[in-house]
């Protein structure tokens, strides 16, 4: 199972059980299916728990204990980082180079990702071959930003997206995504119902 936040909406064929998700679930989106994404994704998933489930609880992300949590609990106001809600995908201000820019939090994408403009002048540490759905399988440079979230500084790698989906995402307000990089240093808590992310440092 893939919990992806960056996903509006959770689909698949054995979703029962999990918190949240209902019988009515769709086995697909726009024709994107489980087996279609396990075949670009190069192992077996039964399916994506996307934002429309995620968003009813708070959940918990411990990459040191490799635990997902799902809670009632609320993020109190002075613990947490101010997020917007756009399609059920988590929006947060991340400063790149002391500017603002509105961020998806995306934990399907392996890889962070910004515009092309944003690596002028920077060396890549290496290449990545991603995917998504709108495009198909596509190889990237991988480059290394130091990004502001809240009080926290933290050195995540970014990729570049196909021209034809950074153009969409620029259009839509939102040109960069933070992706799974985030937990190499971070637990995570995100409640969609007070609108706020917790950032919590691994020891």
């Amino acid at each position: 199972m893939l919990l992806d936040t960056g996903a509006p909406f959770s689909f698949g064929e054995k979703l029962a059980g999990i918190p949240g998700v209902t019988s009515a679930v769709a086995l697909d989106v726009a024709g994107f299916t489980a087996q279609k994404l396990s075949s670009a994704m190069g192992h077996h998933v039964d399916g994506v728990i996307g934002a429309d489930t995620l968003r009813t609880q708070t959940i918990h992300i411990n990459p040191a204990s490799q635990t997902v949590t799902f809670s009632d609990e609320k993020i109190e106001p002075d613990q947490g980082i101010r997020i917007l809600d756009k399609m059920n995908v988590p929006v947060v201000d991340v400063q790149f180079n002391g500017q603002t820019i509105p961020t998806i939090f995306d934990t399907g994408a392996p890889l962070g990702y910004v515009p092309k403009a944003m690596t002028e002048g920077r060396d890549p540490v290496g290449t990545f071959d991603d995917f998504y759905p709108l495009c198909g399988t596509f190889q990237t440079d991988i480059f290394e930003i130091s990004v502001n979230i809240g009080e926290w500084t933290d050195i995540i790698p970014f990729g570049v997206l196909p021209e034809a989906i950074e153009q969409i995402h620029i259009q839509q307000g939102f040109p960069t995504i933070i992706g799974l990089g985030l937990l190499k240093s971070f637990s995570i808590s995100l409640g969609h119902r007070e609108g706020l992310m917790k950032l919590v440092p691994l020891e």
